[in-house]
């Protein structure tokens, strides 16, 4: 209406309602022509339907959001060593603004190497693709009495023009702290964790926080004494493919493997799992922990 009035051309965006009820967004461009003595004579524009890009951009403020609402820093490097992606953590520990981060090489941010084992770590992840773990005290000068555990995994997607390299610290501190603390500290951090030795499935597992409890649905009077194979009878339940990632974990216990892979819950949950075992005399100690890195999975395909 107000092009019609005489400002010659309208920009605008708005829903509609169609028959069958479903909403469109829509982009629409017009613009009027006018005779000599001012009357609109004549119209011409286009109507495009943005609706796919309309929720491909909701869906970017959401993850971008939930990657934001994590609180261990995340950060993913491409393999010029030049930052991408940057969450508000991050942004947070190293006192930077995201428009200061992402875009720069590591060396512009950070002229002096505070931690050569990260930067070593980043390389070398880039170079082989091979995931890396670091646990360093914090390179941040806010921080420098923490302890990180800082993860390095491969980021290489056939959509994306370029590779890199996405990193996931959490502050493992209170790790360092006395064994007094170690159980109250497992049953905290949020990770399930239990500790086994190579004796058989129906023995008692060394340890076995509240976490791992809550995780597989395992009831209280099923875990005094909680062996291996209970764990296996109510974790097979979740498992979205439960025949193969069982012939997976007796693998790993028949290898005696180290393993750090990703599992899938029938309830579209995705977790980090890692086993790592370590020779206690006279028996082989494994020590199992799962972490819930759904929304982290999630938010980086969609950012991705």
């Amino acid at each position: 209406r107000r092009a019609l009035d005489g400002r010659s051309s309208y920009d605008c965006r708005h829903r509609v309602l169609r028959a069958d009820g479903s909403v469109r967004h829509v982009h629409g461009r017009g613009k009027v022509l006018f005779d000599a003595q001012g009357r609109a004579v004549r119209m011409t524009g286009a109507v495009l339907d943005i609706t796919e890009r309309v929720q491909a951009e909701e869906d970017l403020r959401l993850y971008g959001f939930v990657l934001d609402a994590i609180a261990d820093p995340v950060s993913v490097a491409d393999s010029d060593l030049r930052y991408r992606l940057a969450n508000a953590a991050w942004l947070r520990v190293n006192a930077r603004r995201r428009d200061e981060v992402e875009g720069r090489t590591m060396d512009e941010l950070f002229p002096r190497v505070v931690s050569p084992l990260r930067r070593q770590a980043l390389l070398d992840c880039n170079a082989d693709r091979q995931p890396r773990v670091v646990q360093a005290p914090s390179p941040s000068i806010a921080t420098p009495d923490q302890i990180l555990e800082t993860r390095y995994f491969p980021f290489d997607d056939p959509h994306v023009p370029w590779r890199g390299t996405v990193m996931v610290s959490r502050d493992i501190t209170a790790l360092e702290n006395s064994a007094d603390n170690l159980r109250l500290t497992l049953n905290t951090i949020g990770d399930a964790i239990f500790a086994i030795d190579a004796r058989g499935p129906d023995d008692p597992v060394l340890f076995a926080n509240d976490e791992l409890l809550r995780l597989w649905h395992i009831p209280p009077e099923r875990a005094n004494p909680l062996t291996a194979r209970t764990i296996m009878v109510f974790a097979t339940r979740l498992f979205r493919h439960p025949e193969s990632e069982s012939a997976r974990v007796q693998a790993i216990v028949d290898g005696n493997l180290s393993a750090d892979d990703r599992l899938e819950l029938t309830d579209g949950r995705v977790l980090q799992r890692r086993c790592r075992p370590r020779l206690h005399h006279p028996r082989t100690v494994r020590v199992w922990t799962f972490r819930d890195v759904t929304a982290e999975v999630n938010a980086l395909r969609a950012l991705a």
